[in-house]
């Protein structure tokens, strides 16, 4: 997907991505980084999406611009990888603990020092 101007997603099939100037893409993909959901269905972004395209086919790939969702007290938190990294150590340990398909540990791998 791709954010329009009112600040609203707009879905793209990985093709449409991968026709696209490089420049544009990799500016898609490093800004494009939240999922987000559509009458229950959730859409992740391109770099999640279209590995291919944005480059992010490695699995230690991160972006510290990605969003990933920390869950405290049933209240869900977003933050970016770029925060993680700056965590102290206990901290960070508590939330690259949490599993789940947005967690910090899958989307900040790097942060989370996931082997």
């Amino acid at each position: 997907y791709r954010m329009k101007k009112n600040g609203k997603p707009r879905r793209q099939k990985c093709d449409w991505l991968a026709k696209k100037k490089k420049s544009i893409r990799k500016k898609i993909c490093e800004r494009n980084v939240d999922y987000f959901e559509v009458r229950g269905v959730i859409f992740g972004p391109a770099q999640t999406v279209c590995k291919d395209s944005c480059k992010s086919c490695d699995p230690c790939y991160e972006n510290e611009k990605s969003k990933y969702v920390f869950y405290k007290k049933g209240q869900e938190i977003k933050k970016t990888c770029r925060n993680v990294s700056s965590l102290p150590p206990t901290t960070r340990e508590k939330f690259c603990g949490q599993e789940h398909f947005n967690s910090a540990k899958n989307i900040c791998p790097v942060s989370c020092e996931v082997r």
